[in-house]
Formats: structure tokens, C-alpha cells, sequence
């Protein structure tokens, strides 16, 4: 939903959602990847690359899908830092 507020210009609803999810942390499990999009959505990259290469470090699944195909993981893909997320999964190459 962050995701989708931003790219609809809707940025003070996607930094109300950015800081649910940080906020929803503390009381149980939100993905990695969730906050790494979360955060891209609001630009804050630096976060979003700790929490991409975190996703990375914790094997979650809907990294490998979410980190070429889905539109949402533009602002990654679009961050040079992201290439050595993409490296460290070493999927083939399309």
C-alpha cells in the first residue's frame, strides 16, 4: 500500500503506512523485503537497502520473485546498491 500511495503522489499516506510497519515490528513479524519497499516508497534508500540486503541474509522467498519482475521493486532495481543484492542471489541472468 506505501508502495502505491507514493507512486500515486499520495506521500504523507505512504509515510503513515512506512511508520505502521516499523511500528507493527515491534509486536510481531513484518518481511524484510516489506520494509525495504516501504521505505524505497518514501525514500529513505539507505533503509531500504539494509532492509534488501537483511531480506537477502534471511533467505526470504518473495525476494527472488520481487527483485525483477513486480513493478513495486522499481525503486530498488533503480538504486546501484540493489546490484549486489541481485549478485548475492546469483540467479541466472534473463
Amino acid at each position: 500500500m506505501a508502495v502505491a500511495y507514493a507512486d500515486c503522489g499520495r506521500l504523507a499516506e505512504a509515510r503513515a503506512l512506512h511508520q505502521e510497519l516499523l511500528s507493527r515490528r515491534a509486536r510481531g513479524y513484518i518481511s524484510y523485503l516489506g520494509l525495504a519497499l516501504a521505505s524505497a516508497a518514501v525514500g529513505d534508500m539507505d533503509a531500504a537497502m539494509e532492509y534488501a540486503q537483511q531480506s537477502c541474509d534471511e533467505r526470504e522467498p518473495s525476494l527472488v520473485i520481487m527483485a525483477r519482475l513486480f513493478q513495486n521493486a522499481r525503486r530498488l532495481r533503480e538504486d546501484p546498491r540493489f546490484a549486489d543484492v541481485l549478485r548475492r542471489l546469483a540467479l541466472p541472468q534473463p
